[in-house]
């Protein structure tokens, strides 16, 4: 399981008309068929934010992976004009 834990007071803004996706990754490593057992989870602000969370999607959609790697490294990069307040 994967979930994001933020400290209290933590917000992500989401605007009116926004549209959440959500990208899920299947494996055959289990060997029989699984049940899908994903859930999303959504807590809404009763108070003011004291901090906004700002995220970004990094992705490399063009690299290939040469038949038999077994072990192929894949980077993608994103540079951000912005000084993130944890930086000051």
């Amino acid at each position: 399981m994967n979930q994001a834990i933020w400290s209290p007071g933590t917000v992500k803004r989401i605007p009116v008309g926004a549209k959440i996706m959500f990208q899920l990754h299947y494996s055959k490593v289990a060997g029989s068929v699984q049940k899908d057992r994903s859930s999303v989870g959504l807590i809404f602000a009763k108070a003011p934010p004291q901090k906004e969370l700002n995220t970004r999607a990094v992705a490399n959609g063009y690299f290939v992976i040469p038949p038999g790697s077994d072990n192929h490294k894949v980077t993608a990069c994103w540079t951000t004009t912005r000084t993130c307040m944890w930086l000051r």
